[in-house]
């Protein structure tokens, strides 16, 4: 399953590809789903500071939630935290966590091109959930 966070075109975020820009993506898997009452995951993205945005959610597993949150600034200062875990987005806004069968979690930070919505979902199923590295991150024996 994966979340993202987007903003839209404006003269705090100039998007490169189009209408919008996403300024982050967890990427994860998940052991349990509820497709009817979607209680599994849940996403809210706020603008009382504007121009800076912030966003938070989380992601549902039978051991523990991942929960994360996400802020960008017009000056670049662009963090993540997923369970307390510090991420610098300019080093990547693509965080994709593999939940450990012992209740740990591991993570990758990839620094990729600039998204929008259009692409997003095809990009993530046809290039990132192909590449050979990420496939074994996220389905190693020790991943639930």
């Amino acid at each position: 399953v994966f979340s993202s966070f987007i903003v839209n075109d404006s003269p705090y975020y100039e998007a490169l590809n189009g209408k919008d820009k996403v300024f982050f993506t967890l990427i994860t898997v998940t052991d349990t789903v509820d497709l009817e009452g979607y209680s599994t995951h849940r996403l809210q993205v706020v603008s009382r500071n504007h121009p800076d945005y912030i966003g938070q959610g989380y992601i549902k597993t039978t051991q523990n939630p991942i929960d994360f949150m996400a802020f960008i600034t017009p000056e670049g200062n662009d963090y993540a935290i997923v369970n307390m875990r510090l991420f610098h987005l300019n080093y990547g806004n693509i965080i994709i966590i593999a939940p450990q069968k012992d209740g740990t979690l591991r993570s990758l930070q990839l620094k990729e091109k600039e998204l929008n919505s259009d692409i997003l979902d095809d990009f993530i199923k046809s290039d990132l959930l192909k590449r050979q590295k990420i496939i074994e991150f996220l389905t190693n024996d020790n991943v639930i």
